[in-house]
């Protein structure tokens, strides 16, 4: 695993003095470390994968050839990138992460939504979010052994959404 980043985002640092109980150090793990189980594009395709000379559509911890890892001003240190009018992608977790935490938004060509959906139920839905608008996720995932990550074009153009900082806190061992 890499270590994490000492120049941790402020949203971050915030979440985790809420989310832990005095006295506890929590293990912040990089979502991207670990290997999606699946991912899936509006035509069934994996984005993760280059075939037949079509152009990859999802990136893990880079940016779109033509993108950056970042949201309005902010740029990303670790993220995703999502360039397709609908995306998702499955990590197991298995019951071994207590939080999940990170910053979504539009980087061009929105509005689009992102979901986050636990063992098949939702989680958190952003409703529409703009070009170069964020929203902050925070959840209790402890309980969760699939979690999905999912993002919706609102209309029928292309979209480019990233998942900044998306972190994992391992549960205490």
């Amino acid at each position: 695993m890499n270590p994490i980043p000492m120049k941790q985002s402020l949203p971050l640092i915030l979440t985790l003095a809420l989310i832990l109980p005095s006295g506890l150090r929590a293990e912040l793990v990089p979502l991207t470390d670990l290997e999606p189980v699946s991912a899936i594009d509006r035509g069934g395709k994996n984005p993760l994968e280059i075939k037949d000379g079509k152009k990859r559509k999802l990136f893990l911890d880079t940016a779109h050839p033509k993108g950056e890892l970042a949201v309005g001003p902010r740029t990303f240190e670790r993220g995703i990138y999502f360039s397709e009018m609908k995306q998702g992608i499955d990590y197991e977790l298995n019951g071994n992460y207590s939080g999940f935490v990170a910053e979504v938004g539009v980087r061009r060509k929105g509005p689009a939504s992102f979901d986050v959906l636990a063992d098949g139920a939702f989680r958190f839905e952003s409703g529409p979010i703009g070009d170069g608008e964020k929203r902050t996720v925070m959840l209790d995932v402890s309980d969760v052994n699939t979690l999905t990550l999912v993002v919706n074009r609102l209309d029928d153009l292309w979209t480019h959404v990233v998942i900044g900082d998306p972190y994992l806190i391992r549960k205490p061992r």
